[in-house]
């Protein structure tokens, strides 16, 4: 994204991105609570914009140790017996425009393992060596693309946390933390408008739908 503030933070259609995200979850009628996930630095001092009763804490130096801190907090003033029937659902905050009912597929695909939204892939797949040379193409037949938000009941996402290795250092997400567990993963429809903002490109690709009214401004508080 180049200099400048945290990607989360940049102005998205007249409000920071990572707002669009929490109002997402708090406007959802199904979302008990939301728990933001950054830097010890912004969380020391977090957004003012933050509705009253998100909680803020500190991640970690990989996702899993983050996703911990972010459950961890979840579920601070849950009893045993309500945490257990908890879904717990990690979500991308550059992930801003994730809709209502993709939510909504998550928690109910979840059942005693874990849900992911997937995307099939529409152009063809190629191999190309580490000097940039066509080396074949890929059967995209069984390949999808991932997405979150990921969702598992607590108890079973805690478990997968406090199972894992040293390969939780490089786990892109929480559906491969699962699988190195041995636990379920289900595949769910997922949606093209849940884009992750990456590259500068995504940003304003982002800004040109939130301009032009194509995507819900969901509420933040």
């Amino acid at each position: 994204m180049g200099e400048g503030a945290p990607k989360q933070f940049r102005d998205l259609g007249g409000r920071p991105m990572l707002a669009w995200t929490v109002g997402a979850f708090r406007n959802h009628p199904n979302v008990v609570g939301v728990v933001v996930v950054l830097s010890a630095e912004n969380a020391a001092s977090p957004p003012l914009w933050l509705p009253r009763g998100v909680v803020v804490v500190a991640g970690g130096e990989t996702r899993a140790e983050s996703v911990r801190a972010g459950v961890n907090a979840a579920l601070a003033d849950s009893e045993a017996s309500e945490s257990a029937r908890l879904v717990v659902l990690v979500h991308d905050a550059a992930r801003p425009f994730v809709s209502t009912d993709l939510i909504s597929r998550v928690a109910a695909a979840s059942g005693d393992g874990l849900a992911v939204p997937v995307l099939p892939i529409p152009d063809s797949v190629k191999r190309v060596d580490a000097g940039g040379r066509l080396q074949g193409s890929v059967d995209r037949a069984g390949l999808r693309r991932a997405q979150t938000p990921q969702g598992a009941p607590a108890g079973v996402l805690r478990s997968v946390l406090d199972q894992l290795g040293p390969e939780a250092r490089t786990a892109l997400d929480e559906a491969e933390m699962a699988q190195s567990c041995g636990v379920p993963v289900a595949a769910v429809e997922g949606d093209p408008e849940n884009f992750k903002v990456t590259t500068a490109r995504d940003l304003e690709h982002a800004r040109r739908l939130a301009d032009s009214g194509m995507v819900t401004r969901i509420p933040l508080g």
